[in-house]
């Protein structure tokens, strides 16, 4: 995957690096719904995007930060369908084995102007395979403040959202029953503060 790589110097020199892909995915958004539940909605193509930048989020290194800018121009039919909810959420990850910054910190990072950056590829393979329940339960936290979603877990957990994700795209783009297939990370493999989050398939009509 090609990724913007940018270096930011914060407060008492310690360097961060934000990394945003270089095309980020119109078919793909996040947000909740008011309710108490988080939630992505993507076509085929969002989903394989985001499996990619699930499977590049498994890779993160120190102090390395995974920014989605969301851009998703809803259809009169998502707002009739999800109008109760928040969507257009920007998507944040971060490799809790590397990295641990607050969401507030980041929100202020982001915030930054003065930055050098340079392009870089970094693996993306999507991970098929079943991960081990034991190795994901109580490993991840999803949390929203303000327009982001934070997303941090360890490897494992990222490459378990990558293949819940790819698990999407094999509904391709036109996918037109009544039954939105959809992926929970909801339950155990959540910590206490997390409030988990759900990969909705969606396509406009």
């Amino acid at each position: 995957m090609e990724l913007i790589k940018r270096r930011i110097t914060v407060h008492g020199g310690k360097e961060v690096y934000v990394l945003t892909p270089g095309n980020v995915s119109k078919s793909i958004t996040a947000g909740h719904d008011n309710k108490g539940f988080v939630l992505t909605w993507g076509n085929g193509s969002g989903y394989q995007f985001l499996a990619e930048c699930f499977s590049a989020a498994a890779d993160l290194q120190k102090n390395e930060i995974l920014y989605l800018p969301v851009r998703y121009q809803a259809s009169e039919e998502f707002i009739e369908s999800f109008g109760g909810c928040e969507y257009n959420y920007n998507i944040v990850c971060t490799n809790y084995c590397e990295t641990r910054i607050s969401p507030k910190d980041i929100e202020e990072i982001l915030k930054i102007k003065i930055w050098t950056e340079e392009l870089i590829i970094r693996r993306s393979d999507i991970h098929t395979e079943y991960i081990d329940r034991w190795k994901t339960n109580k490993r991840l936290t999803v949390k929203i403040h303000k327009k982001n979603m934070y997303i941090s877990t360890n490897r494992d957990g990222f490459h378990s959202l990558s293949c819940g994700a790819c698990n999407l795209t094999e509904y391709g783009d036109e996918y037109i029953e009544d039954y939105l297939p959809h992926m929970h990370y909801d339950w155990n493999e959540n910590t206490s503060v997390s409030v988990g989050v759900t990969l909705y398939y969606w396509h406009d009509r």
